[in-house]
């Protein structure tokens, strides 16, 4: 026997690859999906992600704050009385959907109503901002 070991594919390292007469060769994109990585907690990134999205908490205005948003708001609401159309920025909370807390959004509209009964500012886009959680508004001239 000889010092060298010997290869234990010898007899068929020089042999052809084998191709199917029967099936059809696999697409290779089909081939790569079968070597992509493996998702056992699926979602579990989404979750992270949202459990890591920061949010604000609500501020509650002293009562100071209150009456001199509440005389803006009447002016505002005197106009829209008289059919008027104001341009105003509002600063108002937007709660979040998904967890405790939410933002702080700045919103540019006209006014095109105040309902009192539900408590909404209606622009004339059709966006509704809740009364109860505006925090600043200011006129703007056309």
């Amino acid at each position: 026997m000889s010092a060298f070991k010997k290869n234990p594919y010898e007899t068929i390292i020089n042999h052809p690859h084998f191709v199917s007469t029967k099936y059809p060769s696999m697409p290779m994109e089909k081939r790569a999906a079968q070597f992509s990585p493996f998702k056992a907690m699926v979602g579990y990134d989404d979750e992270v992600e949202e459990e890591s999205r920061f949010t604000h908490s609500e501020i509650f205005m002293d009562e100071n704050r209150i009456e001199e948003l509440d005389e803006r708001m009447r002016t505002v609401a005197g106009k829209v009385s008289a059919g008027e159309r104001p341009v105003v920025t509002i600063t108002h909370f937007v709660p979040d959907d998904r967890k405790e807390g939410g933002e702080y959004v700045v919103t540019e509209g006209r006014v095109r109503r105040i309902d009192e009964i539900t408590g909404v500012l209606v622009l004339t886009d059709g966006r509704r901002i809740e009364i109860g959680r505006i925090t600043e508004v200011a006129e703007k001239s056309d």
